[in-house]
Formats: structure tokens, sequence, C-alpha cells
């Protein structure tokens, strides 16, 4: 099942794309996210993406734990700041943040609340290393189930730090997964399902909750 927040704007969903058009028509939905520590540090931690018409960007939550501010850098390179923390999934290791972003700019992704298939083509688009706006393709190697994450989607698109809150999109632009960590070897990667992020999007209090930000207030604390 496909769920999408309001008219969805994206409607290239319904059929398979080539792989230069999906990425062509996913990568103005991807964000860079930066945040600034405790410690005066501002790092260039991860990748997030618009997941409803109301702005909601979902990243992974270690991306933002412990930040006193956060930004995130729309595909157009313009800079917003954080001002909500929505809420937060501490057991799939998940986020939902907002900015005051114009309307026009925010072009939403549609998720795919069904697990994929083993052997579905997926796209990662991501931040890895700093790197912005990069693509990196596999397929579906095996669904599992953690004790930490509970279902996660194993892949074999490659994934580096900064890509975490990356969105996995199957050929249909759906997502079926956030990309969230891996383990040492070769092709061990995994995501966060996307039946997790339709939770935390469109069923908020079943997860924990954060009010509006303030300064020199711990965000995620």
């Amino acid at each position: 099942m496909i769920v999408a927040s309001g008219p969805a704007l994206l409607a290239w969903w319904q059929s398979p794309l080539s792989l230069p058009a999906l990425i062509k028509e996913a990568q103005p939905s991807v964000v860079t996210i930066s945040v600034l520590k405790a410690n005066g540090n501002i790092t260039a931690l991860g990748t997030g993406f618009f997941a409803s018409k109301a702005g909601d960007i979902i990243t992974n939550r270690h991306v933002i734990d412990g930040a006193l501010r956060i930004w995130v850098k729309t595909h157009d390179g313009k800079i917003y700041r954080v001002n909500q923390v929505v809420g937060i999934d501490k057991h799939s290791d998940l986020a939902s943040i907002r900015a005051n972003i114009p309307k026009e700019h925010i072009r939403p992704l549609l998720i795919e609340t069904s697990l994929p298939e083993v052997g579905e083509r997926v796209v990662v688009l991501g931040n890895p290393k700093g790197l912005e706006r990069t693509a990196s393709d596999g397929i579906v190697s095996a669904v599992r189930h953690t004790p930490k994450f509970g279902k996660v989607v194993q892949i074999t698109a490659p994934i580096s730090p900064g890509s975490s809150g990356s969105p996995v999109i199957n050929s249909r632009g759906s997502v079926i997964g956030v990309a969230t960590f891996l383990v040492e070897g070769q092709n061990l990667n995994f995501s966060i399902s996307g039946e997790r992020v339709e939770r935390l999007v469109h069923r908020p209090k079943d997860v924990k909750q954060r009010k509006k930000t303030s300064n020199g207030t711990c965000l995620t604390k």
C-alpha cells in the first residue's frame, strides 16, 4: 500500500521509471541536514527527505541527537533552520522535523508501507561523506527482523556516513525504507521499513512527540 499526505505532488510513481528519470524526479525531495552540537561544532551529518505536504522531513534520530540547532539545505541550495521536531521513533531510529519552507518548494515522496520483494531494484539518494546529491543503486537482498530495529530491509546499494536518513526508493518512486546503518562487509547495508516512516508521519500519537524548539535547549534530549 502506498500512503501520501494530501494530493501527491509526484504522479509518476504509478509506473516504473528509468533510473535517470527516477533520480531526476526524486532529487528535489531530498535535503542535507547540518547540526550544531552542544560543543559548538557544526557538522553536516546526514540526509532527510520530504514525506508530507505539511513539510515533514524524515531523517534518522541519531543524525539530530543532542542537537542545539538544526538546519536543512534544500535541492535549490537554500538553507532553513528547523523550528520543530515533530516526532521521534526511538525504537526505529527515526525522526520527523519541520522548518519554515515555502509550500511550493516542498515535494513529498510517497511512502510504501508494504515490505519490498527480495530482488526488487532500489535507489538511495543522499549525501555520503558530505557529497551532496549522490545516487547509488542496487537491489533488496533480504528482509530481516532485528531485536533493535524490528523489520529492516537489507540492500546492496552502497551507503556511507552521511547517508543516514536517505530515502531508499523503488522503481515507482516510492520510499520503501530509510538508510540507517551498515555492517562491515560487502554490501551489508540496512534501512528501516517504510511502514515505520508512515507511522511517524501519519500516526504521530503512536510515537514520542516534541514541541517547538527554543534557543539553547537541546532539541532531542
